[in-house]
């Protein structure tokens, strides 16, 4: 009898341990997938933050080296589109614009145009949507004047060809600035959809220098 109440005793006590366990990870698994999940999301809306960043950056880097050429805007939208990786599928919009200073941000006039549907501002902005961003190709630009009122090439409202690219002892090139506009998306569904935006200002790069 004391052998089969030893034996009893030890199941029972196994048993209230397996119980034990099973009501532990019950309490601890919500915490650590929660825990997971936060690093996943965490670390997917950093890497489209930095993207976004990559994105602006580069491309206007690409349009300061191209100055006034007619493609100047194209080759900008190229080089953020390959900065921007897996994100590009996300752009809403990029906006190349004027700038007066390296932290000049995105003019309001731009944003404006570009909540309302606009294609720019004139002598101020092009703004460039997502299937433009996708696909931006060269018989789309190359704007000779100014024409944002009316329809034709997408850089028409602020042409590359207008931009100073000349160093005087007196003035320097204008500065050119481009604003990228991307969705992040959670991986997990915790978080919902967030808009993310990144400006980048740059010189343009002088082609021709003068004494006058």
């Amino acid at each position: 009898m004391l052998l089969i109440d030893r034996i009893r005793r030890r199941r029972s006590s196994a048993s209230s341990e397996r119980g034990a366990a099973v009501v532990e990870a019950a309490l601890i698994a919500p915490v650590f997938l929660l825990v997971l999940f936060g690093v996943i999301e965490i670390s997917s809306y950093i890497f489209d933050v930095n993207a976004s960043r990559n994105g602006a950056r580069d491309g206007a880097r690409e349009a300061s080296t191209w100055a006034s050429a007619s493609l100047a805007d194209q080759n900008a939208l190229f080089k953020a589109r390959r900065a921007l990786g897996g994100m590009s599928k996300r752009v809403d919009a990029v906006i190349v614009f004027k700038a007066t200073g390296p932290k000049t941000p995105v003019p309001p006039a731009c944003i404006t145009a570009l909540q309302g549907g606009g294609d720019g501002v004139a002598d101020l902005c092009n703004i460039y949507r997502a299937p433009q961003v996708t696909n931006p190709d060269e018989l789309n630009f190359g704007a000779p004047v100014q024409n944002c009122a009316g329809a034709g090439l997408w850089d028409r409202c602020w042409p590359s060809i207008t931009r100073n690219d000349v160093l005087t002892e007196t003035s320097r090139p204008d500065f050119v600035g481009v604003y990228v506009r991307a969705r992040h998306k959670g991986v997990t569904g915790i978080i919902p959809q967030i808009t993310l935006t990144a400006t980048s200002v740059i010189p343009i790069e002088a082609q021709r220098a003068s004494g006058s």
